[in-house]
């Protein structure tokens, strides 16, 4: 009887055996991947595809490499040759180069025999293959090289200027339509049409920028205008250029140890300070940008303020002054208020200063986006004025973090909510998040909540949209989040709406209109309205980079596609029912 049983469980594995292998013959015979040289490997090879936002597959898994998408374009590669494809996968330059540039403006580099030709984007041959080196600069325009001198060609193909330079400026590239060459260890500028507009003298030549460059002969700095005349002469030592066409220059005195400082209108060359400041600048932080025109000057360890026109609208009298778009919070002996763009105190120095980075952040990055609230401190409690100076919420809260559509959040006793741009606590501070990580549930108006360990959603007026039942969820990108209760998962639109999915191995919310689901390892695309886009079939989909991603299907030796033994065998993942 025992020799019975053992026949009957070996006689059971054969048959499962065969099944298998009649399921892997009818895969086989309905995807079949042609094997080449490249393609065998050992234990198998991946071919790439694209999917778009919506989840839609562009380009199939063929290829042995797809780079991201530049301007709607990308390389794909089998074996070792290269093509070029656009964003609706449709073939521009057939894949039979072994070197490419990617479209800039309208054309491709591409390289035949070593020796680089152009291609527009219909994929009509523009130049012969004549160049040494190719690089697209910027504009519409390319560099190209032949026998180690460089030159400039443009959309057309036409080379507008001689190839007669060294090089060129690989940082700066064009710059409003002016580009710096360099021939026999000087630099100078050629304009869009391939003209020199300076002669070719310069130690130094910067990027233009609001219509001016800075340039440099034997030390000395100045400036020139598109046209190539120098409006602030090369006489100073170090020029800083400023926001709105203003320039900090400075020049060393008789003793040749300090440096004296002035502002000048880098237009036009008019000096609007005295050469006598210590230093001027525009920000403690270069992102904050002084919208009236105003820099910031310092003598004797003081700051002060000066208008475009050399006014000073607020005298020397400060420890530290920064902008805050239309007003600025200036510091005088470990205190803070707030000026607004004429000098006016709008809210006295008298709040405490704490002489941390981060603190120095919170009252000046408070206002960073022209936010209505103006961050107040005393004996370690937080409060806001508005931006007449008027008190709009109690100085009680004990932190306050992450501005967020104008307001701010807020904690009191570890327990954090959110304040709106008029001052209102509109989401009470009761929520247990941690304030540093407040900005990480709140998207798109909503903000996703965790309350006695369920998950819910309420909007930036207070109201609750989604009721805490959840045992977790995501904060809302284009418009939806993905939740689950137990195993099931749902799909939530921005009202609350909650439609339920199939049980899912994975479900991942990523940076475009879908999701991504997994069973038995594979993945697919889910839509916002719980449809599946593309089928389950890739073994990978990377993140979306500039609208597209990416997907791979990996292929066994012999050129079908690999599964595990449960799904080639055909059974089914019982989660799904």
């Amino acid at each position: 009887m025992k020799k019975i049983k053992i026949s009957l469980v070996v006689f059971a594995i054969l048959c499962c055996l065969a099944f298998v292998i009649i399921r892997n013959i009818k895969i086989s015979t309905t995807t079949p991947i042609k094997d080449t040289a490249s393609q065998i490997r050992k234990y198998g090879y991946s071919k790439y595809g694209v999917i778009n936002e919506d989840g839609k597959e562009i380009v199939p898994p063929v290829y042995d490499y797809i780079s991201d998408f530049n301007n709607g374009y990308a390389y794909v590669q089998i074996n070792d040759k290269l093509g070029i494809i656009d964003s609706t996968g449709t073939i521009i330059l057939p894949l039979k180069y072994s070197s490419i540039s990617i479209f800039g403006k309208n054309l491709a580099g591409v390289e035949v025999n070593g020796k680089w030709g152009f291609f527009d984007k219909k994929g009509n041959k523009i130049t012969d293959f004549k160049y040494d080196d190719v690089n697209y600069i910027e504009e519409g325009f390319y560099n190209v090289k032949l026998d180690s001198k460089w030159g400039v060609i443009n959309d057309a193909g036409n080379e507008i200027t001689p190839i007669k330079y060294d090089m060129y400026d690989n940082y700066n590239n064009f710059n409003e339509g002016i580009l710096a060459v360099y021939l026999n260890g000087k630099w100078g500028y050629i304009n869009s049409k391939g003209k020199e507009i300076t002669s070719i003298k310069y130690d130094y030549a910067g990027k233009f920028e609001n219509g001016i460059a800075q340039v440099s002969i034997h030390y000395k700095e100045g400036l020139i205008d598109k046209n190539g005349k120098e409006i602030v002469p090369l006489i100073y030592n170090e020029i800083i250029p400023l926001n709105h066409g203003l320039v900090d220059v400075g020049k060393y005195g008789e003793d040749g140890n300090y440096m004296n400082h002035a502002l000048v209108d880098g237009k036009t060359g008019k000096m609007l300070t005295p050469l006598e400041y210590d230093f001027l600048y525009y920000g403690h932080n270069s992102d904050l940008v002084f919208s009236n025109k105003v820099s910031r000057l310092i003598k004797d360890n003081k700051v002060g303020l000066v208008d475009k026109n050399g006014k000073l609208i607020a005298p020397l009298i400060y420890d530290a002054i920064d902008s805050m778009g239309d007003m600025y919070a200036v510091y005088k002996n470990n205190k803070y208020g707030f000026i607004d763009g004429r000098g006016k105190i709008i809210v006295p120095i008298q709040n405490d200063f704490i002489d941390e980075d981060e603190f120095y952040d919170e009252i000046s990055g408070m206002n960073t986006y022209l936010n209505s609230l103006l961050l107040l401190s005393r004996n370690h409690k937080y409060g806001f004025a508005n931006r007449k100076g008027n008190l709009v919420t109690p100085i009680k809260y004990d932190s306050v973090e992450h501005r967020y559509l104008g307001g701010a959040f807020v904690s009191i006793n570890k327990k954090c909510g959110y304040v709106n741009e008029k001052g209102k606590e509109v989401i009470p501070a009761r929520f247990d998040i941690p304030i540093s990580k407040m900005s990480d549930y709140f998207d798109e108006g909503l903000f996703v909540y965790k309350e006695n360990n369920k998950w819910g959603a309420i909007d930036t007026t207070g109201v609750n949209i989604i009721e805490p039942k959840y045992d977790s969820m995501t904060s809302f990108t284009w418009g939806f989040s993905i939740a689950t209760i137990g195993r099931d998962s749902y799909i939530i639109d921005k009202k609350g709406k909650a439609s339920k999915t199939l049980k899912y191995d994975e479900i991942i919310h990523c940076r475009a209109r879908i999701a991504l689901v997994s069973i038995n390892g594979k993945w697919g695309v889910l839509s916002k309205n719980n449809k599946l886009t593309t089928p389950i079939k890739y073994d990978e989909i990377e993140e979306f980079r500039n609208g597209f991603a990416i997907t791979e299907m990996k292929f066994n030796k012999y050129g079908f596609p690999i599964t595990n033994f449960w799904a080639l065998a055909g059974v089914p993942n019982f989660r799904r029912y």
